[in-house]
């Protein structure tokens, strides 16, 4: 094993200043195969290739030095050429010889204090341009996850997830969530996390503030469910899900009453399409910034749409954009 390296790093164009990038180490481990996703539609088998088992796997983990996706791109060419150059490996990402793997998180500062986002791993990108599009992404992604949520990276029942990307549609998708970051022994139950996640957070912290026991608390297990699984099915984001939250709690009424009450209602995917096409005309600017890469220029329409219809689904219309944007 080798540790402690570093790598230089320059832009062609002077994008950022030349800089060290940290080596935490180098070594070798048995290639244990790989898993195979279906990506686009999520409803096909996943396959495992156990073909290259056993094969030496060289891993380089690399220090948290990169603060941009531009960086990451050029720390990952700096690196090919090396081992090109040594003989180390054809590095051909499209034939396995080559993998990255990118962890990335925010750091944002408000009112003098920075803050930062929960780390996300992205997987299953088969090109460098693959894996900067996919950092510009996954950065926009979590911005307006953290506006709508404020999760922090060391909130109780945060945990670290993976994403795979997905280069037809430009976006990541989830594929589960790790107990601790180290921690690569067994698959939490994806069911499990997001109701750990409302259990650690919001009902603890109920529980906590106003004294109580499990048993003295408001809401039941079977109402708490189907608050969760409005959120999983996108029936409710978030930051609406923990309103209805708030009022089961102080009215005792079940998800449905509840949501009638606050005057919630599901948004049909036609309905988020028309809003998505009528807010993507009257802002061309937009669409021209996406399809030259930036994707997080999209966010920008969220606050647009919410002001329009306050059901609006953040996370559904981002995605029904950069659909639509797609096809044009």
């Amino acid at each position: 094993m080798s540790q402690n390296g570093w790598l230089e790093i320059s832009h062609p164009k002077g994008e950022f200043e030349p800089k060290k990038v940290g080596i935490t180490r180098a070594h070798l481990e048995d290639d244990a195969g790989k898993s195979m996703h279906d990506e686009v539609a999520g409803k096909a088998d996943s396959r495992i290739d156990l073909n290259r088992t056993g094969t030496p796997l060289l891993e380089i983990v690399s220090e948290p030095d990169m603060r941009s996706a531009a960086e990451a791109r050029a720390y990952l060419s700096e690196l090919k050429l090396l081992l090109e150059y040594l003989g180390v490996s054809d590095c051909n990402m499209q034939e396995g010889s080559l993998r990255v793997d990118a962890n990335i998180n925010l750091h944002i500062q408000q009112g003098g204090e920075k803050i930062a986002t929960p780390i996300v791993e992205v997987k299953n990108m088969n090109s460098f341009r693959a894996v900067e599009r996919a950092l510009v992404f996954e950065a926009g992604r979590q911005y307006e996850e953290w506006q709508e949520t404020g999760r922090k990276i060391n909130d109780p029942g945060v945990t670290k997830q993976t994403r795979g990307w997905d280069d037809t549609a430009e976006i990541t998708k989830p594929q589960r969530s790790k107990e601790d970051s180290a921690d690569y022994r067994y698959f939490p139950d994806p069911d499990l996390v997001e109701s750990s996640c409302w259990i650690q957070q919001d009902v603890l912290r109920t529980l906590n503030e106003n004294e109580l026991t499990i048993d003295q608390f408001g809401v039941s297990a079977d109402a708490l469910a189907d608050l969760i699984l409005a959120v999983a099915d996108g029936t409710l984001d978030n930051s609406r899900a923990r309103d209805v939250f708030a009022e089961m709690l102080n009215s005792g009424a079940n998800m449905s009453q509840a949501m009638k009450k606050l005057g919630i209602e599901k948004v049909d995917d036609s309905a988020i399409d028309d809003l998505a096409n009528e807010l993507l005309a009257a802002n061309q600017h937009i669409v021209a910034d996406v399809k030259a890469g930036k994707q997080q220029a999209v966010g920008a329409l969220i606050g647009q749409a919410k002001k329009k219809n306050p059901n609006v689904n953040p996370g559904k219309f981002r995605e029904t954009c950069l659909r639509l944007i797609a096809k044009m």
